[in-house]
C-alpha cells in the first residue's frame, strides 16, 4: 500500500501544474462565455459552454494518462522504478479519474453559479415566450 501511495504522490506532483492549468482554462472559458452571452443577449451561452466542457471530460482520463506516460518516457524515470507495471499504470489511472472528477465538480459549481446569476433573466425569457 505504501508503494501505491508513493506512486500517487509522485503522479500528483507531476500533474498538479497541468491540473491547475486546466481548472483555470475552464474558469476562463466560463467567464468568456458569460461575456459573449451578455454581448449578444443570449443567456444560454454559459450553459452550452459548460455542457460542452463536461462532455469533453469523457476523454480527460485518457488524455491525462497519455500525457503522464509521455512525460515519464521523456524523463525515463520509469526505467528506474522497481515497482510493478500494474501499480505504475494504476496510480496514473486513479490520478486521472480523481482529476477528472474534481474538474467536473468545478464545472458543475460554475453551472450552479450561472443558474443563480441568470435565474431572474431566464425566467423573464420563459414568461415572454409563453405569452
Amino acid at each position: 500500500m505504501r508503494t501505491l501511495t508513493g506512486l500517487l504522490r509522485k503522479d500528483w506532483m507531476l500533474s498538479q501544474t497541468w491540473f491547475l492549468r486546466n481548472l483555470l482554462v475552464i474558469f476562463a472559458i466560463w467567464l468568456v462565455s458569460i461575456g459573449i452571452g451578455q454581448y449578444f443577449n443570449e443567456l444560454e451561452v454559459p450553459f452550452y459552454a459548460l455542457g460542452f466542457i463536461v462532455s469533453l471530460h469523457i476523454f480527460y482520463p485518457l488524455w491525462h494518462i497519455l500525457t503522464s506516460l509521455s512525460y515519464e518516457a521523456k524523463t525515463q524515470v520509469w526505467l528506474h522504478n522497481p515497482n510493478s507495471m500494474v501499480l505504475f499504470i494504476g496510480s496514473k489511472l486513479i490520478m486521472a479519474v480523481v482529476s477528472a472528477l474534481l474538474s467536473i465538480l468545478l464545472s458543475m459549481l460554475l453551472y450552479g453559479i450561472s443558474i443563480l446569476l441568470f435565474k431572474n433573466l431566464l425566467e423573464m425569457d420563459f414568461l415572454i415566450l409563453s405569452m
